[in-house]
Order: C-alpha cells, then structure tokens, then sequence
C-alpha cells in the first residue's frame, strides 16, 4: 500500500489496471486488505461487496467483520443492499 499512496504515477498504472473490484466474502477482510482496496480504488465508485457478518471465520487472522457492517464509513458515499 506504501507505493500506491505515495507514488502517482504507479498508482495511475494501478487504477487503470484494476478499473473496477468485486469482494466476495468481505467480512473476513483484514485490515491491511482493506487498506490496499482503499488505495486501488481511490476516489471512484467501482467497488462492489458482498458478505455476511455472521459468516466471520476468520477473526484469527486479523479480519474484522466491522469492516463489513460499518462499510459507509471505510467508503463514504456506498450504497448498502441488505437481503
């Protein structure tokens, strides 16, 4: 995460390279994922999660299922669809 957030032009190839993201399974995310999906996507809207809180299996390894549920607050702005 270190060269997309501080060199522009590696993070221009990146964004262009990875246009939009699809997550399955978010709620086993870790932080340092969760960081790096931050700075590929930058500023735009291409960004689609799915995932269930309550399927968390791996809080072992770092994931917060928070990340998850408090998803508008990591990505301001998302729409959130709840089945």
């Amino acid at each position: 995460t270190q060269a997309i957030s501080t060199d522009s032009d590696f993070a221009a190839g990146q964004r262009w390279r990875f246009r939009s993201f699809y997550v399955d399974e978010f709620q086993d995310v870790t932080l340092t994922q969760l960081r790096l999906l931050q700075a590929w996507v930058g500023d735009r809207k291409e960004l689609v999660v799915v995932g269930d809180p309550g399927q968390a299996i791996f809080g072992w390894n770092g994931a917060e299922p928070e990340f998850l549920t408090r998803f508008d607050a990591w990505f301001p702005g998302a729409t959130q669809v709840t089945l």
